[in-house]
């Protein structure tokens, strides 16, 4: 069992623009109480243990998305891209677009890694 000692904060954890949980970037980092749905990393897999948490789908299939975008414009550096290829997985919203890759669907988000979505086994959301 992976003993849990970061503490929920909202400035920390960061909820999706487009799924129902909170964005948590490493392993190491899940919060022992937050009792609602997390996406972690796909590394999350070897320290799995079920008696511990649930699956509860990936944000490709399983866990429902709750906002879809219509239109969206790549952003690179600043610069607008010709292409607007990608899927839009799990987004953060940003403030701005700054450096790297974001997409404009109204407002700046930038996209995560792959993620899978758990919740903690007897976590009352």
């Amino acid at each position: 069992m992976s003993i849990l000692v970061e503490k929920y904060s909202p400035t920390r954890y960061q909820h999706y623009d487009n799924y129902d949980a909170i964005e948590v970037s490493k392993v190491a980092d899940i919060p022992e109480d937050w009792t609602g749905v997390m996406g972690v990393p796909i590394t999350f897999l070897d320290k799995y243990n079920p008696e511990q948490f649930e699956i509860v789908g990936n944000d490709d299939i399983g866990y429902p998305a709750t906002k879809t975008y219509r239109a969206k414009t790549k952003v690179i550096d600043g610069e607008r891209s010709k292409s607007n290829t990608g899927a839009l997985r799990c987004v953060l919203r940003a403030d701005s677009y700054g450096p790297g890759t974001y997409f404009d669907v109204g407002y700046p988000v930038k996209g995560v890694y792959r993620r899978i979505f758990v919740r903690r086994i007897g976590a009352i959301s």
